[in-house]
């Protein structure tokens, strides 16, 4: 019997590894290397021009390679876009020491360990109005004030007298950007207005639902046990409280551990799947249950760049899982440093990100390396 070798389709030959490194190309050649805005989209012209003429290439000449330069021109032109059109949205923000009133919506409100400041809130801006100038805008301002107002997540208010400076420091701006954040602002006190304070709110039912079980966590804890708990588990950080066990994890060397990670939504979805199978449910309905335990669990937690990965890998898998796909490890992982990275492109500069990564690429590399290393013939019985 002839046995018949079956060509793989072009887009399972192409390392899928080359899309987010390509699309590192176009996030660091935007952050880095354009100049203006003008240019930045010139250089996008320019490669859209280059993929239009190779998809225009006849499909019978040089299939493989017209393919895989497609895909390089389209994860550039997505990291290149995304990243300048980030970055001059931030560049562009006319900055002034001018107090200027503003209008937005309070998105989070948080209570800090900082002597002459007792609280920050963040608010999503949509107009600022100064004597000269008034602009629509949805970026993200946080305010610290040491007197706290009476404001609730999910109102709609006016601030008085609040300049809009950039940050000095360009690091601790690009950290901002990270985060999603124009820049910080301090104050006293605020002279604020109530516009509209909906009489129902989501945003603001999971904001008083996650404090309220917090609270409930910290009155039935000691305080070592809550402290341990809470930063492992629900992604809130008590520096001083902690002082004694970091220093405890870091002679033992497993002070990352406690760093909040996939390890622990691992744990969580573990102890979910272990409950499940005692309960005599349809493999969709399981795993539909499962999604959306895990998504609860996301939204009434605090996230880190780790958590949201291994949230989102766990997505992948169970969505995959429903409908009968095949997955792959790696693929998965790269997907999703894609995904974060068209949503973000500053995450690619910072430590928590690269490490995140590189760290589970690593692992799951070599585990998946060491697998294939055993086959039916080294197998000893």
């Amino acid at each position: 019997m002839i046995q018949q070798k079956i060509a793989m389709p072009t887009f399972q030959r192409i390392p899928i590894i080359l899309l987010p490194l390509i699309a590192l190309i176009g996030t660091i050649a935007s952050f880095h290397l354009l100049i203006s805005y003008d240019f930045s989209y010139l250089i996008i012209v320019i490669l859209y021009s280059l993929l239009i003429t190779l998809i225009g290439i006849p499909a019978y000449y040089i299939p493989t390679i017209r393919t895989i330069a497609a895909l390089i021109l389209i994860t550039i032109l997505c990291g290149l876009f995304r990243s300048a059109s980030l970055y001059h949205s931030y560049h562009s923000f006319p900055f002034s020491n001018e107090p200027a009133t503003i209008q937005g919506t309070v998105l989070n409100k948080v209570k800090t360990d900082q002597p002459h400041m007792s609280q920050y809130i963040v608010v999503a801006l949509t107009s600022v109005h100064r004597e000269t100038s008034s602009l629509k805008t949805n970026h993200l301002i946080r305010i610290y004030v040491a007197i706290a107002p009476d404001l609730e997540v999910g109102d709609r208010v006016k601030i008085d007298n609040i300049p809009i400076k950039k940050p000095n420091n360009d690091n601790f701006w690009q950290y901002l950007i990270k985060e999603g954040t124009l820049t910080t602002i301090f104050t006293k006190k605020l002279e604020w207005t109530l516009l509209y304070r909906p009489t129902y709110s989501v945003r603001r039912w999971f904001f008083t639902y996650k404090n309220n079980l917090l609270s409930s966590f910290q009155s039935q804890l000691s305080p070592a046990t809550f402290h341990l708990f809470a930063s492992l588990f629900l992604g809130v950080k008590n520096k001083k409280a902690l002082e004694t066990v970091n220093r405890q994890f870091k002679y033992w060397g497993i002070l990352h551990y406690l760093a909040r990670s996939g390890l622990h939504l691992a744990v969580v979805i573990a102890i979910y799947e272990a409950v499940l199978r005692f309960i005599p449910l349809p493999f969709i309905a399981q795993h539909l249950l499962l999604l959306l335990l895990g998504i609860l669990y996301y939204l009434l937690s605090w996230s880190s760049i780790s958590f949201i990965r291994a949230f989102i890998m766990f997505l992948y898998y169970k969505l995959s899982a429903l409908a009968q796909i095949p997955t792959h490890f790696l693929h998965i992982l790269l997907a999703t440093c894609y995904i974060i990275l068209l949503t973000n492109p500053m995450h690619l500069f910072f430590l928590d990100f690269q490490l995140s990564f590189c760290l589970t690429f690593a692992l799951g590399w070599l585990n998946l390396y060491k697998t294939d290393q055993i086959t039916p013939n080294s197998v000893k019985y």
